[in-house]
């Protein structure tokens, strides 16, 4: 992966800050995953199989800064063109989900959204992200649909510090997203994921 970009702040510290990036993609056996397959399938729970080889290039506009006092936002906008090649159909994935089993080009539009709100008087961070976009596939769809996933994520620091310099936190975490928005992946990783289900996790997190 390769990208080439300005950026330009408007002040200094949380004042906005607006980029402009051309990026370039290849991905070799692009995976593709489907979530509700059923217990009483052959395939199980889920499935993985290959979509085959994607090029994609485009150009991605960002705004990012702060909303309000203790809140920061950010919002990026991706026009690209996605090339397919390699292209030796899976039959169970053309079976399962045909709009995973892509072909030939199509062109991408994606919005994606983060908002992070850090309460003072409680020690609490919440952070919220949601992902637009006009390539995501579907169960019995012959083609890519519009659709949306999201990501909550809740993190109160707790009263006890079990060593001098670390702290712990209770986090819970409610999400369709396969991965934080701001994590390095392939383009089509999420794109390519089919029924993600609703997975929620609670716990805590010992930082040292």
């Amino acid at each position: 992966r390769y990208e080439l970009g300005l950026e330009h702040a408007f002040g200094i510290g949380g004042t906005p800050v607006v980029d402009l990036r051309r990026f370039s993609e290849s991905t070799s056996r692009q995976m593709a995953t489907l979530f509700g397959v059923g217990a009483d399938s052959d395939s199980g729970h889920y499935y993985v199989a290959s979509s085959g080889n994607v090029e994609v290039t485009g150009w991605r506009v960002g705004l990012r800064g702060d909303v309000a006092r203790h809140v920061h936002g950010s919002v990026e906008y991706t026009v690209g063109e996605a090339v397919w090649s390699d292209q030796r159909r899976d039959g169970k994935l053309w079976r399962l989900a045909p709009s995973a089993s892509r072909r030939g080009s199509q062109r991408l539009h994606d919005l994606t959204g983060r908002l992070e709100a850090s309460l003072p008087d409680s020690s609490t961070r919440v952070v919220v992200a949601y992902r637009l976009d006009n390539g995501f596939s579907a169960r019995n769809r012959s083609l890519p649909v519009v659709d949306g996933r999201f990501n909550l994520e809740i993190r109160q620091a707790l009263p006890y510090q079990p060593f001098r310099t670390g702290k712990v936190n209770a986090v819970l975490d409610v999400r369709t997203l396969r991965r934080d928005v701001l994590d390095d992946g392939a383009f089509f990783d999420e794109l390519l994921t089919v029924g993600a289900p609703i997975r929620v996790t609670g716990g805590f997190q010992v930082q040292f």
